[in-house]
């Protein structure tokens, strides 16, 4: 009963934590480049022993980039590169611009 439990507790943070990364997507699409990166913090923080903490990463860099917060955007890109060092979106990403 207990398992069960925290099987359901998980798969409910899980849909919280999709459902905030849909609405950073959303913000961002729209050019709400802060309130995407508030949503994306969110995620990080709360959800990241999820799984989510390198797509949370890849957003805020990229969201940092265009509110152009360089060093935010760089202190963030070097923690996504420092999580998968190998990954391809952290090989794929560019690092902000100085």
């Amino acid at each position: 009963l207990l398992a069960e439990g925290r099987r359901g507790l998980e798969e409910a943070r899980r849909r919280i934590a999709d459902h905030e990364l849909s609405v950073g997507e959303f913000y961002s699409r729209r050019g709400a480049y802060r309130a995407a990166a508030g949503r994306f913090e969110l995620v990080l923080q709360e959800y990241g022993d999820l799984g989510y903490a390198e797509r949370a990463l890849f957003e805020l860099v990229r969201c940092y980039d265009l509110l152009q917060e360089p060093q935010r955007a760089l202190e963030l890109f070097e923690q996504l590169r420092a999580l998968r060092p190998s990954a391809s979106s952290a090989g794929s990403a560019c690092p902000p611009a100085r």
